[in-house]
């Protein structure tokens, strides 16, 4: 499991209602998740801001869900 998705859970967000906030679609972050795909650098700010973390706790320097 993600640091995004244990975060998100933790949070008590569902998927729909992050990649809403993310300007993302479900299926993306949900790829994202499962570390099938990189997130878009704003959408990566914007999560770790979302989230109150460091960027770096979230995403590997090459954009990847840790």
């Amino acid at each position: 499991m993600t640091e995004l998705r244990r975060i998100r859970e933790a949070r008590g967000l569902c998927l729909a209602e992050l990649a809403f906030r993310l300007n993302v679609s479900d299926g993306n972050l949900s790829k994202v998740e499962r570390g099938w795909r990189k997130l878009p650098e704003g959408a990566r700010k914007k999560a770790a801001e979302l989230f109150d973390v460091e960027e770096a706790e979230l995403f590997s320097e090459d954009g990847f869900a840790k």
